[in-house]
């Protein structure tokens, strides 16, 4: 433990091309044309300064509740091909490669991963012409590669075969990179890694408790996630397709928390990033990151700024953070 925790500040080693290859941002907006306007292009505009060379792009559908067998584009809520295609070709003009994530929600509210629908052959059969036309999407943009689901957690360890029919209709209209972001509490549990490219995990690990831990505090309550990601993964890079501190009081605890209304601390996301980025760097199955930049850009509370309690490091001291370790990971030869 000693050695590991020594080992976080150093420069990064050579490894495989892709170790530490995709220093990328994740761009999340729920209305339909959030991805068309100037002030979208202008955030988007941004990120090249910052060494990110990869953009998650994240569009959204819809089913009405949990129970629900059929995912469907949400009038006013669900961008339009055209916008995701504009940001697709916007990202590409800035040099960043692209992650196509489409996601689903349920407008009762319940999280994604609490979906139990009526008839689960039904609510594949659906999602399969979803994940279809979000492919062909990708090809026809030019995305780089494809998340083929997000923490579907009450299906994707139970239901592999329905997965494995998923991955293999994306594969048919896209013939890029695929992975799925598995939440963190089962990614070890899924049983069709094999048919994907990367291990895909949503890295929203349980961190120091309190309001505010240190840096180190938040180092050291890294390891044991580190070593259990070590000690499982079966020899493909491992792409944090989510990770993020809210810049508010406590948030290290149980980072996933989005609505805790805490007061703003902007230096408590400084010393997560910071931790963050000294226990990944090292870790030789590390393929990159995508942290939040944009996420639900229609609310204050993710516009970026030091009164922003939201993901984002945008206008934050955290920005700095990440510019400085993408600028290291670039310079040890990750990615372009």
């Amino acid at each position: 433990m000693a050695a590991l925790l020594a080992s976080c500040g150093r420069q990064p080693a050579p490894g495989p091309a892709w170790h530490l290859s995709v220093r990328g941002m994740t761009y999340a907006g729920y209305s339909a044309r959030v991805f068309c306007g100037a002030t979208s292009d202008a955030r988007l505009g941004e990120l090249p300064a910052l060494h990110v060379n990869t953009l998650a792009l994240v569009p959204v559908w819809y089913q009405a509740t949990a129970a629900s067998t059929t995912i469907a584009p949400w009038p006013g809520l669900s961008p339009t091909d055209a916008c995701v295609l504009h940001a697709m070709a916007t990202a590409r003009r800035l040099g960043l490669r692209v992650v196509l994530k489409p996601f689903v929600d349920v407008r009762d509210g319940t999280w994604r991963a609490l979906i139990r629908p009526r008839s689960w052959s039904a609510w594949f059969a659906s999602y399969r012409a979803f994940i279809a036309h979000y492919a062909r999407l990708a090809t026809l943009g030019g995305a780089w590669a494809l998340v083929v689901g997000t923490e579907m957690s009450s299906s994707d360890v139970s239901q592999p075969a329905q997965w494995r029919r998923v991955i293999a209709t994306a594969r048919r209209a896209f013939a890029g990179p695929l992975t799925y972001a598995a939440d963190w509490p089962q990614y070890r549990s899924i049983g069709f890694w094999s048919d994907l490219t990367w291990i895909g995990i949503d890295a929203y690990f349980p961190l120091a408790p309190g309001p505010n831990p240190t840096e180190g505090q938040l180092l050291a309550a890294w390891q044991p996630w580190l070593v259990q990601i070590a000690a499982w993964h079966p020899q493909k890079p491992v792409l944090l397709t989510e990770i993020g501190y809210r810049s508010e009081r406590g948030s290290t605890a149980d980072p996933a928390v989005f609505n805790r209304a805490a007061p703003p601390d902007p230096a408590l996301q400084v010393a997560a990033f910071r931790a963050a980025f000294r226990a990944l760097t090292p870790q030789p199955w590390l393929m990159g990151a995508l942290w939040f930049w944009w996420d639900n850009p229609s609310t204050a509370d993710h516009a970026g700024g030091t009164l922003d309690r939201g993901y984002t490091p945008r206008g934050k001291p955290a920005a700095a953070v990440l510019a400085r370790w993408y600028r290291r990971w670039a310079e040890a030869g990750g990615g372009t």
